[in-house]
């Protein structure tokens, strides 16, 4: 349980300071996939705090990366020797054996195509977490470019001429909505691992209104 959440708040933590990088440097159109990967995250890690099998919940995680790993390593033949991958393959048995429940899941799972640890899609984590919620499809569209040519494309019409007119302004709206973002997911996530290993939790300073 410590690797995973330890990994995952580094992870967070590594995100949103590249978001910031990027803000501070005008290229907020490059944020999109870092804040899905970042929300992707989000919804795993709150999936993963929220159930009662906490430690199941993170053994699967480990394994399943596993496997995920030892898949791809084997579909290239001639770059990892036949010991390296036997050696790989051992780890996952130990680990199996270890964790018993965990690998039960995981196999279950994958032999019905079900390739997340958790058994279903982000999509279905975040229906479970928050029903109605439309955040992971909304940042899809920023990191696969759906609607950049609605967004980034102006046409305007002169007389008999139509030029266009590619890329948009930095708006201040833009920059505040990446910040409250990523800094949103930062700060829960940090609160929620410190909540969990007895560390001092971030408190925000209080607003004027608030005063």
């Amino acid at each position: 349980m410590f690797v995973v959440t330890s990994v995952w708040l580094n992870s967070a933590l590594t995100q949103t300071k590249a978001i910031l990088l990027l803000v501070t440097e005008g290229m907020t159109e490059a944020v999109g996939p870092l804040q899905r990967a970042l929300w992707e995250l989000w919804i795993e890690w709150r999936y993963l705090l929220g159930q009662s099998d906490r430690a199941v919940m993170a053994a699967k995680v480990m394994l399943n990366a596993m496997i995920e790993t030892i898949g791809v390593l084997e579909k290239e033949p001639g770059v990892f020797g036949p010991d390296y991958i036997a050696k790989l393959q051992d780890n996952i048995r130990q680990f199996e054996s270890s964790y018993p429940v965990a690998a039960a899941e995981i196999r279950s799972q994958r032999k019905a195509r079900r390739f997340h640890w958790s058994g279903v899609s982000r999509a279905g984590m975040e229906r479970a977490l928050a029903p109605g919620q439309e955040v992971y499809r909304i940042l899809s569209w920023d990191a696969h470019g759906t609607v950049a040519p609605l967004r980034d494309v102006a046409i305007s019409f002169g007389g008999d001429k139509v030029s266009f007119q590619c890329g948009q302004k930095v708006r201040d709206r833009d920059i505040e909505r990446h910040a409250c973002h990523s800094g949103g997911v930062l700060f829960y996530t940090y609160n929620g691992f410190a909540g969990l290993w007895g560390l001092p939790p971030v408190v925000l300073p209080k607003s004027e209104e608030q005063q």
